[in-house]
């Protein structure tokens, strides 16, 4: 590290950051510090992370929901991402009218509806969390931002797949706890190869990551799966659609691993980090991690550079080393 540079930054817990995607300005958002719902203090526990091609660094909020609490009644994407109603894993929210405090820092941590509506209250505090976040390492006077179509959960890792002109640049990440999900983010935007050095970093961010589709992974027997759909659309494993649950993309990314249930996505033994590299030695992954939850055999690494000619929208060929 060069003391000194004017490169260095630190981010905290209480640093501001912006809102990016079907998220920013959500009702969902909106706290006393954020009455437009399009900015959030602090990123939390962050794990694996990853870079774009456009050279920007990617900080991944991993078991950020140790940080909150609700004493009152969970909302159901509360519980399913796992908040306490007894308290916090480290503590901060106990903290709470030290006359240190600036601007509700630690009460903010207790997201139990007080008032009448959000403007009250932080019950919307934990929404601004659990994302990948963005940062311009070049650039000293930018903002981070979370780039909500990504998806919401505990983040390990992203790393992108091969890069194509002319076609989607996409995104794999893995939701760090034991029986979750593999996600990858598509853009709606095709890869340009002169955004490899752009003048605005996190404009080409908001580029190729603010808008897309995000899938979550289903393996069958035989070795194959499907990526499938985070969208309205999608069919639900009871016949039904996403839709019917959920009010638009907003609500769905806010409760992603909700809404991967719905799909009857496969849960992994533990997702750990992606690789963009190939590891040797590999092998097909051949064993069983259904629905019954019964693991033969743990997948905790995806490589999307080996295989990313094999990874489609509709299916998916895949490999893991052990």
């Amino acid at each position: 590290m060069v003391q000194d540079d004017p490169h260095n930054r630190r981010f905290t817990g209480a640093t501001e950051m912006a809102i990016a995607g079907p998220l920013e300005s959500s009702p969902a958002l909106m706290t006393p510090y954020s009455p437009v719902g399009n900015r959030a203090r602090g990123t939390l526990n962050n794990c694996g992370n990853g870079y774009t091609p456009w050279g920007t660094y990617l900080t991944c909020e991993e078991n950020w929901p140790g940080y909150f609490t609700n004493s009152g009644t969970l909302t159901a994407e509360q519980e399913r991402i796992g908040l306490s109603t007894e308290g916090t894993r480290y503590g901060w929210d106990t903290v709470a009218g030290d006359e240190t405090e600036i601007i509700s820092e630690f009460a903010r941590f207790d997201v139990t509806p007080t008032a009448s509506d959000a403007s009250g209250d932080y019950r919307n505090e934990a929404n601004g969390h659990g994302y990948i976040t963005e940062i311009d390492p070049y650039n000293p006077e930018s903002m981070a931002t979370k780039r909500t179509a990504m998806g919401r959960f505990r983040h390990e890792s992203c790393v992108f797949g091969k890069l194509i002109e002319g076609q989607p640049v996409v995104f794999y990440s893995g939701h760090d706890a034991r029986f979750e999900y593999i996600y990858k983010f598509v853009s709606s935007a095709n890869w340009d190869p002169s955004d490899v050095s752009p003048v605005d970093r996190l404009a080409t961010g908001s580029k190729y990551l603010n808008e897309g589709v995000l899938y979550v992974a289903r393996f069958d027997e035989g070795g194959a799966g499907q990526w499938l759909a985070l969208t309205p659309e999608t069919t639900t494993l009871d016949g039904g659609r996403l839709g019917d649950v959920y009010s638009d993309v907003a609500a769905i990314l806010l409760d992603t691993p909700g809404a991967a249930d719905l799909l009857g996505a496969t849960p992994m033994l533990r997702m750990l980090r992606l690789m963009p590299s190939t590891p040797i030695p590999m092998m097909r992954y051949v064993g069983q991690m259904m629905r019954t939850r019964v693991v033969r055999k743990s997948l905790h690494w995806i490589l999307p550079s080996c295989v990313c000619s094999q990874l489609t929208h509709q299916k998916i060929s895949y490999v893991c080393w052990i």
